[in-house]
């Protein structure tokens, strides 16, 4: 700590500065064991600066593991205050509900499970919820609308989610979409840029070409068949670390040296003429009350979507069956590479994957495209499906190279989140963060601007 007298207008004051350091030591993620132990030195303090035993002075000050990090009472007063603001600043649709109330075991109290919907007007909302009835209950009626335009103007949903509460970086950085939504629509432009891979570079190709290796050479990286007329690899290139060499973990690489960008600019307006948002910022709100990864009958509920024996399983899969979302992307936290879906296999038997992986494959790397793209130290991302097939260096008995699947991410059970509404939606995502910092609480909500962008082509897909 180091302190320095300095006078402002007439005014003396007394500057602190503190030095920090991760509470985790070289590890900016959160470990996966139960309890928010770094909030033992967290809090709201009140520093005061005293001379023979008067007080001169003194300020209040928040301490938390980065600038937009919130506890769950926080949150739920941020969506409070959302909705005012929106009220008072805008011509939005934001509504709050609730799902429903958390599983309450273990003599803890149950609580409020709440979502935000954000859109142009309520009508959207409602003829969405017409549409949907109509497509349960007559399909051929509502495809001939399709097909002739009866159908008139419509906006399709959207919905981002978080479930693993420790990963706290993850569901601030949803609020922190919610909040650039509607200031943007409230402000005089009603418009937001953000930057957009578009293309490689002579020297991106050949470092991309470098960084996957030689085909058929052991351990270079293959192209599946399933997605090479999809994949782009944008954003694939890796950074390098002290020595040299690649990195392995998502690190800051010169972007203009290897790819082409473009400045995108959103129009709230025209963005909400095509969809309209469904925002949780947390499922699991016991584990972000305490803290933890589980909730308070020491569940991890995104193994529990198949049977849904918890309260918060049960309340979101309703959520999720109300509003069947076009598209559906849960932000997760702890992995260092920065690793968006769609998996890798084993795949669940009954996904027709050969149809979901173009819009798997787009959702994915649209994400994790505008997220690199957009913040200054993490640049480059990694997608199961199209990085983690390897060359063994042998051939196999028809003479082709033979290759191998590392580091399974898979979604073979219906277990997790997203991996339910591949039966349903086109296009679920799953992010996995690298550090609990701001930087990623920035990178989020910009990366959440580019998922919407691929559902207007998809809306009579649904």
């Amino acid at each position: 700590m180091a302190t320095a007298a300095e006078t402002v207008d007439g005014q003396v004051y007394l500057t602190v500065t503190f030095a920090n350091q991760c509470y985790f030591g070289d590890d900016l993620s959160v470990p996966h064991s139960n309890g928010g132990s770094y909030m033992d030195v967290c809090g709201y303090f009140t520093l005061s600066a005293g001379l023979d035993g008067k007080t001169l002075g003194s300020v209040d000050l928040k301490v938390a593991p980065y600038d937009n990090f919130h506890t769950m009472s926080e949150i739920y007063d941020e969506l409070d205050a959302l909705v005012d603001y929106a009220a008072g600043h805008t011509d939005l649709y934001v509504e709050q509900f609730s799902m429903g109330q958390s599983q309450g075991d273990s003599g803890l109290e149950s609580l409020d499970m709440p979502y935000l919907i954000v859109a142009k007007d309520k009508a959207a909302v409602d003829k969405w919820q017409e549409i949907k009835a109509e497509a349960e209950s007559d399909p051929t009626a509502l495809l001939k609308k399709l097909e002739s335009g009866a159908l008139g103007d419509y906006q399709v949903p959207v919905m981002y989610s978080n479930i693993h509460a420790n990963e706290v970086a993850a569901s601030d950085g949803i609020l922190a979409f919610a909040w650039m939504l509607v200031e943007t629509a409230a402000s005089e432009s009603g418009t937001i840029d953000y930057d957009k891979l578009t293309g490689f570079t002579a020297a991106g190709k050949a470092e991309l070409a470098e960084q996957m290796g030689p085909a058929g050479e052991e351990g270079s990286v293959a192209v599946p068949d399933l997605v090479a007329d999809d994949a782009t690899y944008l954003g694939y290139i890796k950074g390098e670390n002290a020595d040299g060499t690649t990195a392995s973990i998502s690190t800051q690489v010169e972007l203009e040296k290897y790819y082409t960008i473009d400045t995108v600019t959103v129009d709230v307006d025209e963005l909400l003429s095509d969809v309209f948002f469904i925002i949780v910022p947390e499922e699991n709100v016991e584990g972000r009350t305490y803290l933890t990864r589980t909730s308070s009958g020491g569940f991890d509920l995104n193994r529990d979507n198949s049977f849904q024996t918890q309260a918060e399983t049960q309340n979101m899969a309703r959520l999720i069956a109300e509003w069947n979302p076009v598209s559906l992307t849960e932000f997760h936290g702890r992995v260092q590479a920065f690793q968006c879906e769609p998996c890798d296999p084993p795949h669940e038997p009954n996904f027709e994957y050969d149809l979901l992986a173009e819009h798997l494959m787009g959702g994915g790397e649209a994400l994790g495209i505008a997220a690199v793209a957009n913040n200054g130290g993490h640049n480059s991302y990694v997608i199961p499906q199209r990085d983690y097939l390897t060359y063994t260096g042998a051939k196999t008995a028809d003479g082709d190279d033979q290759t191998q699947w590392l580091d399974p991410w898979d979604d073979m059970s219906t277990s997790y989140t997203p991996s339910t509404p591949c039966s349903t939606a086109p296009s679920p995502t799953l992010w996995r963060c690298p550090p609990m910092t701001t930087t990623w609480c920035r990178a989020s909500p910009t990366a959440s601007w580019a998922s919407p962008s691929t559902s207007p082509s998809t809306r009579t897909a649904t």
